[in-house]
Order: C-alpha cells, then structure tokens, then sequence
C-alpha cells in the first residue's frame, strides 16, 4: 500500500513478543498499511522464539540484557525501557505511542507526554480490581490514570472491554476490537509436523495442547487422563517457551506412551504447519476466580489458532466460547478434564462437520484482517489531533 508517511511507536517491555499473534500482527498490518513502525521490545534470549520481521517499514529495536549492568540494574526495568526507548525516539514525529500491557503503557505514556503525542493502550491482560490474581497488581492506579487519558484503547472483545469500562470508567467508544489471531483465511491443509517430530504413523490421532504447562491450565491432570486413551491417540503439549527440565513440571506422567511434549518453543511462522499437523485442539483454564480467564474470549490465542487451521476445540464450559462452540459446531465445551475423552470421541464421530464449523467459526468471527480495518481507520484520525 502506498507510505502514509506516518510512523507509529509500540512498546512491549517483554521477549516474547513472537508468541503474541495480535501484536505481531498489529506490527505487520500497519506496515502494510504504509506506516512506519518503530517497535520497542526486550531481548529474547534462549527462553523464547527470536522476532523477526520481513515488512521494510518495520523497524525493530531490542534492549538487550547486556544494556541493564551497573547502576541501570538497580532501577525497575520498565523505567530502564522507557529512558531506552526515549533516547531512540528522540528527533523523530509520530502519531502514536502504543503501550502493550501495563508496562508499554507506562512507557508510552511518559513518551506521549514528553513528545506531546498521543498514546494508545493494547490491552491483553485484564487487571480489574477485584481480580484475586490480578497480574500487575502495581500497576492499577497508574492504569486507571493512562486509559482514561487514552486516544484509543485496542482489546479483544467487547466484553473484555466492557470490563475495562466499567473499572476504570472509560466510555465504551473509546475501544476497538482486535482478536488475538492469525493472519490469513482459515484453512485445512494436514502436514506431517508432529509425526516427524515423534515417529507417529499416519494413522494415528493427535491431541495438541498449545500453551503454557501449569497447574493452572490443567498439565497434570490432562496428562494424567492421556493414560487412558486408545493406543492410536496421542497428546502432544506444544509450549509457548523453552523447557528444558518439563519433568520437574509435570512429573513422570510425560514418560507415558500417550504423552509428548515439544521441549522448545517453534517461530511464529511454524505455527501453521505445526498445528495443521494435529486433529483435535485443547484448551483448558483454571482460573474460578478471575475475570481476565472466565472472560478469555478472542484473546484466546490457541483457540483462535487451532480454528483457524481448521481444529475442532475441546475447551472448558467458559462465557462466550461455549455458546460459539455450540454455534457454529466448531468444538466440544467440558466441565472438567474428566470429560476430555467423550469429547475427543463425539468429534471423532463427525469430525468433517466439526472441522468445517471451526472454519466457519474462525471466518465470521476471529478473521484478524476484518478487525484490523477499523482500527487502522481510528490510527489515522489520529494524525490530525492538535
């Protein structure tokens, strides 16, 4: 598309920026929309995939570890990052700071403010202040002050945002919607990924469980109840991280012959073909209390994943995806990991019917390009602010 001439800030104090579809995407829709953009992030090291860009107007700066020695190390290090990002943007108009998370918004809130320029809040973690196990719990105050101040507030859904309205008593028009998905149509074209991975023959059924191993997604138990599948299934655990000791997580329970994990963490341009070699997606929460995990939504990104490669999901009975599940006949809620292989088996028994409905699903619902559009849109009216 032609250069708007327009360049655009987005700060993400954290490594793992490959793992974030919708940031990611974000980066790469707005170069293609003609913006450049300038991305502020740390140092990946050996824990997590590196980022890398194709699109030229994307200019990407890493704060490595190494810039954080001496008296630097003492400070917090979202005030490292900000004075780092600060010292880069220096001589350099743009029309927008974006702040990912609480941090990035502290970032791009002091650098709004220094070069006068408006600041967007990325949302992707809900902090509302009744949640028990909030994460950033430091920086609420800090977060109801910014978004209010906020040109734009960019979430997943309308019921996170809805959330986000009522805490911090934001109107509900100063949101827009981004799904936390994949670029491209949905489609679904079976690869040979995981069985070169594991030696898996080609009859075999793969169950993938994308995302972080924890006691708060279920790892154990779900690995547990792998013990009790057909010979032919098997339950591969794909990380978002590297793992270099997954027993100490999870035990002797991924000696089983039911159950593989994936030590290392795969590029985001893998993903496609890694989960188009699965059958079956899985994805289960065990947060009772919080509202940013009852309320997941569209900034589920494994879900979004598997149906965009055309996976039917097994997910638990949550707001919001069990009525879309059921919709579009995309996938099986369950009230427990107990319930994991009556599901698998009820797919198992229709599975072109499932599969279909999670192409339908993805299309009419999570499409990332549909959404992008209308963001993009609020992005340049922002040139015009005084």
């Amino acid at each position: 598309m032609k250069p708007t001439n327009a360049r655009v800030g987005i700060l993400y104090p954290v490594g793992y920026l490959d793992t974030v579809p919708c940031v990611r995407n974000t980066i790469i829709m707005l170069a293609r929309y003609g913006f450049t953009v300038e991305v502020f992030i740390l140092e990946s090291g050996d824990e997590f995939p590196k980022v890398l860009f194709n699109e030229p107007r994307v200019i990407l700066h890493i704060l490595r570890s190494k810039g954080r020695r001496g008296i630097f190390s003492s400070i917090p290090n979202v005030f490292t990052f900000t004075t780092w990002a600060w010292n880069l943007c220096r001589g350099k108009k743009f029309i927008a700071m974006i702040g990912v998370d609480p941090p990035g918004l502290v970032a791009a809130t002091i650098l709004g403010i220094i070069y006068h320029t408006p600041w967007v809040y990325f949302s992707l973690e809900l902090i509302i202040s009744t949640d028990p196990v909030r994460m950033y719990h430091n920086y609420k105050q800090f977060e109801v002050w910014s978004s209010r101040r906020s040109h734009l507030i960019i979430i997943q859904d309308e019921v996170r945002a809805r959330l986000i309205a009522e805490d911090n008593n934001i109107p509900m028009n100063r949101f827009a919607y981004l799904p936390n998905s994949p670029l491209g149509p949905a489609q679904r074209c079976p690869t040979s990924y995981l069985h070169r991975q594991f030696g898996f023959r080609s009859t075999d059924k793969i169950i993938l469980y994308a995302g972080s191993i924890a006691d708060e997604f279920f790892s154990r138990e779900l690995a547990l109840a792998a013990r009790n599948f057909p010979e032919q299934w098997k339950l591969v655990f794909q990380t978002r991280k590297n793992y270099h000791d997954i027993e100490r997580h999870i035990g002797d329970l991924f000696r089983s012959h039911q159950v593989f994990t994936l030590h290392r963490a795969v590029q985001s341009s893998y993903m496609d073909e890694l989960v188009s070699s699965a059958d079956i997606g899985v994805a289960l929460y065990n947060f009772p209390e919080s509202p940013n995990m009852i309320y997941v939504g569209k900034s589920s990104g494994k879900i979004c994943q598997y149906l965009h490669c055309g996976l039917p999901v097994i997910a638990m009975r949550l707001p919001g995806w069990e009525e879309m599940l059921r919709r579009y006949d995309s996938g099986v809620s369950i009230d427990s990991v107990g319930g994991i292989i009556t599901g698998i088996e009820k797919i198992f028994e229709d599975y072109d019917r499932f599969s279909n409905g999670a192409q339908e699903h993805f299309e009419r619902e999570l499409r990332f390009e549909s959404s992008f559009s209308s963001v993009v849109s609020r992005l340049k009216s922002l040139r015009y602010r005084k």
